[in-house]
């Protein structure tokens, strides 16, 4: 019995040492990866501002393929959320963003089962090095609840720590490999704008035109004049800014057919032999994109278009085009504000 009771005295000496020695431990926790990407900062925000991308570069979707996960809040930047249930490797938890800096910065509040006392943030660092980017993925957190649950999740991260660090490398791996199969354009300069745009009538006709920039002025010159002519036949009105459905583009064979078209006030009126017809333009969801310059510009704004498309994963949903705010017989080349609409969904 004497050795039992100096076996059982030594135990709790050795537990109540365990769990003093807990209180000197930190508290809090920090750690933090890092990796250079060769894409644009703005290509590897697109993947981190938004759940819905998430496990095209998650490192934990290997331990539980089966694990259900739910998308709720906005749909990217602040006020995003996900939950996730799955095996005992995966757990419970959510993940909210709670700050951005567009291109630069995101964090996320952090939410464990069983750890829900813990203040945990997750901050990705988005650091430009001429055409690459540096990446820095930082954890922190800190301890809450009562004493005894702080000792237990102090000595948890330490143990932790390893395998964290290894998930988060292979995170960044992930997204490398993701962000560098997208096209190295740099959207970072383009103003766009997720939006719902209703249908409107429109007094059009089709053209054709071959690819260059002068032909095209030319064809939409001719296509327009015929437009007036039929406004004024048939006693209609213009109701907004000249536009033009892209209906081919060919760059390769040089080939560009399109429908040239002027918004109406009505479209009660009876078809005659004209050239010019009447239709309704798309409605639903669509992708604004305001470009101000000469028309010639508007190429690279297209290479940036097509950019972003691609890294929040737009899919196109119909024909897209310009609208011409501006008159360019009145405004000079550089302040032209044109403005383009893809039909998208996501």
């Amino acid at each position: 019995m004497k050795v039992l009771k100096v076996l059982v005295i030594a135990v709790l000496l050795l537990v109540a040492g365990v769990f003093a020695y807990g209180l000197t431990l930190p508290n809090t926790s920090h750690m933090q990866r890092s990796a250079t990407i060769d894409a644009p900062a703005c290509t590897i925000y697109a993947q981190l501002d938004n759940y819905k991308n998430f496990n095209l570069w998650s490192p934990w979707l290997q331990y539980d393929p089966n694990a259900q996960y739910t998308i709720e809040g906005a749909a990217r930047g602040v006020g995003a959320k996900e939950s996730w249930s799955g095996n005992d490797k995966v757990g419970t938890g959510s993940q909210e963003i709670i700050a951005t800096d567009a291109c630069r910065q995101i964090k996320s509040k952090l939410v464990f089962g069983g750890f829900e006392q813990n203040q945990q943030t997750a901050t990705f660092t988005l650091t430009p090095q001429g055409t690459s980017t540096q990446v820095d993925w930082a954890f922190d957190g800190e301890f809450g609840g009562n004493v005894f649950a702080q000792v237990m999740s102090r000595y948890f991260t330490i143990l932790m720590g390893k395998a964290m660090t290894d998930d988060f490398d292979r995170g960044l791996a992930n997204l490398k490999k993701l962000a560098e199969s997208m096209p190295k354009t740099d959207f970072a300069s383009l103003k766009a704008e997720d939006l719902e745009v209703k249908p409107i009538p429109v007094a059009a006709v089709a053209g054709h035109s071959t690819t260059d920039s002068a032909e095209i002025g030319k064809a939409y010159a001719e296509s327009y004049a015929k437009i007036m002519g039929y406004l004024k036949a048939n006693n209609l009105n213009e109701a907004g800014a000249p536009i033009a459905i892209t209906r081919k583009w060919d760059e390769a064979a040089k080939v560009f057919d399109f429908e040239a078209g002027i918004p109406v006030d009505r479209s009660d009126v009876a078809l005659s032999d004209s050239e010019v017809h009447l239709l309704q333009t798309y409605g639903g969801q669509a992708l604004k994109v305001t470009h101000t310059g000469p028309y010639e510009d508007l190429a690279k704004t297209y290479e940036m278009i097509k950019a972003y498309m691609q890294a929040y994963g737009y899919q196109k949903a119909g024909d897209e085009w310009e609208q011409y705010v501006s008159d360019p017989g009145k405004v000079p080349p550089a302040e032209l504000v044109t403005l383009i609409y893809y039909p998208v969904k996501l």
